[in-house]
């Protein structure tokens, strides 16, 4: 039998529509905005959650790392993709890392320590996308590759 106490869903997917002015204009490596992709339909994130009380969650599935880590929490109200997930980090790691528009396989443990300390650790599929060249969004054009056979990148914060 199934415990589903404490477990929670989750699913988001892009409808992504034009080309963006970074591909089709500036041809650099910084997109301008943070919501820039290859046009498509594409599952984002996919996971379960489990929780044990307050303090401790486990999240499983196809996961972003950008909402947790590398990240400043009084950004989200930017879409300059400078305030988001740093291009130094999407340029070093296979297929940009999992952020948008690729997310990846992977796993999640947070740990809320006290009331001013988080501790959060992450292991995650070390290819969004798969091996291969060109494009990694056109590698996993719908977000359905759910890569778990590359070597891991592993992510660990704490947050006060």
């Amino acid at each position: 039998m199934l415990n589903l106490k404490q477990v929670s869903f989750h699913a988001n997917a892009f409808q992504i529509d034009g080309g963006g002015l970074t591909r089709g204009a500036l041809l650099n490596f910084m997109d301008v905005t943070g919501i820039e992709a290859q046009p498509t339909t594409r599952l984002y994130e996919i996971w379960l959650e489990k929780k044990w009380g307050d303090k401790v969650a486990l999240r499983a599935g196809q996961l972003a790392a950008d909402t947790e880590f590398i990240n400043s929490k009084y950004t989200d109200v930017f879409t300059n993709a400078s305030l988001g997930w740093p291009a130094g980090v999407s340029l070093n790691l296979p297929s940009g890392g999992p952020s948008p528009p690729l997310a990846a396989m992977g796993a999640r443990l947070r740990a809320d320590v006290t009331d001013n300390l988080t501790l959060l650790g992450a292991v995650f599929d070390g290819n969004a996308a798969g091996p291969g060249s060109g494009d990694p969004q056109l590698r996993d054009r719908y977000g359905v590759n759910f890569r778990v056979n590359d070597p891991p990148l592993a992510l660990y914060e704490a947050q006060f």
